[in-house]
């Protein structure tokens, strides 16, 4: 409540003022005039707590004119700000309602009554006033920006893209990550329901906005899964190596499930091996699927195998050497503690974080929960990972 006092008391100073200056052309007595008498009815209001009353008198003073109007936008985004959107609301249309209001005043009160909406989460308003805002040269690039996080917000993926082409027209701002994004939610729904066709034309154009977009290439990947093409998966999730070799992590597991799928285990372990010449930090990830404890790594020392971790140490790394010597171990009890320990400490590891804002988590999200930008968050590695 001290907040809002600290909010109003501004706007009650910009009344007192009009009321002052008003009484002065208009009434010259000295009795006090009637918008006196409701600006002081407005700071009782405020010092009672009552701020609903108080907006209520004040935009009531607040005569809409070319001096005023910008002391109402100014209280409306203030109150937007806080959270009080209602009464944003409230005040933004008020002005709306007024008629003499010039070109521009309107165009400024319409953009902040669409913005109140979209806080309020009256997505189909909101989204009414920008698509007409986004007309006016003043105010396209906005409107289009607040347009593509209704779309977002509503999953309206083809409509996200359809805006995103007209903001890269307009401000020839590169937007091909978001559009290939956007492509890969359609294509993510048309597997979903089995739509193999479709799907892999929404990949296609994906690829072709961004060439390097690992979630088209992880899709694909899946999609000739389904239709078990498993030497078109292990294609796909080869590719990822050219695109961005920090995602390899992703494929190692459904690689070596569609070799397995072939039987070509030879070729699988040849493939690896290469990887982990080109990629030493592939060791970790590695660490973490059985392919250092399959027989058929027989061909790697296990020296080799401990120089390879201390070189890139994760805990992964750590519990995949604790399988390897547990046929060794003589004190089974300490081996068993060692295992619950590492187990517990990468129980509580996170293995995502944004590269934008930092937020960390347990799984790969292309769209950050934080930042809201787009294929920002990669797997962390070594001791972080």
């Amino acid at each position: 409540m001290q907040g809002l006092w600290l909010l109003l008391l501004p706007v009650a100073a910009t009344c007192g003022w009009f009321s002052g200056r008003y009484t002065k052309i208009i009434d010259k007595s000295p009795q006090p005039s009637d918008l006196r008498k409701d600006y002081f009815a407005g700071l009782n209001y405020v010092l009672n707590e009552q701020p609903d009353k108080a907006v209520d008198v004040f935009i009531r003073l607040l005569k809409v004119d070319s001096d005023t109007v910008e002391t109402h936008l100014a209280l409306g985004n203030l109150f937007r700000r806080k959270g009080e959107v209602d009464r944003a609301i409230r005040i933004h249309q008020n002005l709306m309602a007024r008629t003499q209001l010039d070109p521009l005043h309107r165009l400024a009160a319409l953009s902040a009554l669409a913005q109140d909406y979209l806080k309020a989460g009256m997505l189909d308003r909101a989204e009414r006033l920008f698509l007409e805002l986004s007309i006016d040269k003043n105010y396209q690039v906005q409107s289009l920006e607040y347009l593509m996080k209704i779309y977002q917000q509503e999953r309206e993926w083809t409509k996200a893209i359809e805006v995103a082409r007209q903001l890269r027209l307009v401000t020839k701002v590169p937007v091909t990550v978001m559009i290939a994004q956007y492509y890969c939610e359609l294509a993510e729904k048309d597997l979903k329901n089995r739509k193999f066709e479709e799907a892999e034309s929404y990949l296609k154009e994906a690829l072709n906005e961004n060439p390097q977009c690992v979630r088209a290439t992880l899709i694909r990947a899946r999609l000739a899964e389904q239709v078990e093409d498993y030497a078109s998966a292990i294609r796909h999730y080869q590719k990822v190596e050219l695109q961005n070799p920090i995602f390899m992590s992703e494929t190692i597991l459904p690689l070596m499930k569609s070799y397995q799928k072939i039987n070509d285990h030879e070729a699988m372990f040849l493939y690896f091996k290469e990887s982990l010449q080109r990629h030493p930090q592939l060791a970790a990830s590695l660490a973490g699927s059985t392919f250092f404890q399959t027989q058929i790594t027989t061909g790697i020392p296990l020296q080799q195998i401990s120089e390879l971790f201390t070189k890139q140490p994760s805990l992964s790394a750590l519990n995949c050497l604790l399988n390897i010597y547990n046929e060794s171990s003589r004190d089974q009890s300490h081996y068993e503690l060692l295992k619950k320990v590492v187990a517990k400490l990468m129980a509580d590891k996170n293995t995502y974080c944004c590269s934008q804002c930092g937020l960390s988590g347990k799984m790969l999200h292309w769209q950050c929960p934080g930042c809201q930008q787009w294929d920002k968050i990669e797997p962390l590695k070594g001791i972080k990972g």
